[in-house]
Formats: structure tokens, sequence, C-alpha cells
């Protein structure tokens, strides 16, 4: 496997379950009511591509913000576990 579908696999993994759609999907729904299915369906499709840049920027600059804010991935792992 190639170290850039590792590496897109590795932060797909790790922002899934803070995106969590699964869950997200009845909030959306409940907020979406009094819209029409075509408006519904663009907001949804907006959202897919904002969700799909976060994970790209996230894969290929991410690193560079951590060591910016002088946060190495331990830390943030530890972190994110308490």
């Amino acid at each position: 496997m190639s170290a850039l579908v590792a590496a897109f696999l590795t932060v797909f993994v790790g922002l899934f379950p803070i995106v969590n759609p699964l869950g997200m999907a009845p909030i959306f729904l409940r907020l979406t009511a009094d819209t029409s299915a075509a408006i519904r369906a663009r907001l949804a499709w907006q959202i897919a591509v904002g969700g799909f840049m976060l994970m790209a920027v996230s894969l290929f600059i991410g690193s560079h913000i951590l060591t910016f804010f002088g946060l190495t991935i331990n830390a943030v792992q530890i972190a994110g576990g308490l």
C-alpha cells in the first residue's frame, strides 16, 4: 500500500468518529425538515465537500499545523483518549 493511501486511511479513520455522519443524519433531517428535497440534497452535498476538504487539508498540512503549535502526535493521541 502506498504511503499516500495509508495516510489518507489514517486521517479518514481518525476523523470519521469526530464527524460522525451516522449520528448526525437524524439531526440533519430534523433541521432540514421544512426544506424541499432539492435543497436538502444540495446542502448535504456541500457538507460532504466540506468534510472531504477537511480531510484533504488534514492529510497534507496537518502535521505542519501541529508543529506550528508545538504539539506531537503522541500528545494529541493522549488528549484525545482523555
